[in-house]
């Protein structure tokens, strides 16, 4: 288990940056609520997504996909930044029951598939988050710098976003 040192924490700034970025560029709307992150590397990305319904349905559902990339781009993220969290990371326990679940309602009569959607989805959110780096990197900064409270408002979120280029919606509900 990994101890929540400056280099853990700081790395949790560019795992909430990753899931906020990548919904973004996916068009995934995203919550007033903006980012957070606690003294301890516990964050949370606030942008609307498919929470698992434990409903069974068969066949792609994008907004689902579009879901567990975004989930998935957290981890890939705190692992580029800091390393050792690729060896596992139990802080993302979370996301990566969220995936998990998600897939399963996608494909639940086929492991065989479930798999290969399951490395699609992280290929694709591997690529997104390289591609996306610099915005994420922005963001991460943008969110370690903050004093006492480490918050940004979605509003903030998403004129840093199109400072970037990156075009992002703030759900009103």
């Amino acid at each position: 288990m990994l101890k929540p040192d400056s280099g853990y924490v700081r790395g949790a700034a560019y795992h909430e940056a990753a899931h906020i970025a990548i919904a973004a560029v996916q068009g995934l709307p995203l919550c007033k609520g903006g980012l957070h992150l606690d003294e301890n590397g516990a964050g949370l990305a606030e942008y609307r997504c498919t929470k698992p319904s434990r409903l069974k349905s068969i066949g792609a559902d994008a907004y689902k996909e579009r879901t567990i990339i975004a989930t998935y781009a957290g981890h890939i993220a705190h692992g580029k930044f800091y390393p050792p969290v690729e060896a596992g990371d139990p802080n993302a326990d979370d996301d990566f029951k969220c995936i998990n679940e998600l897939l399963l309602e996608l494909h639940p009569a086929s492991d065989d598939r479930r798999d290969a959607a399951q490395r699609e989805l992280r290929k694709r959110s591997k690529e997104l988050v390289e591609q996306h780096w610099e915005i994420i990197k922005v963001l991460a900064e943008a969110l370690w710098a903050k004093k006492c409270e480490k918050h940004i408002e979605g509003a903030e979120v998403i004129i840093l976003l199109k400072q970037q280029g990156i075009s992002a919606v703030l759900d009103e509900d």
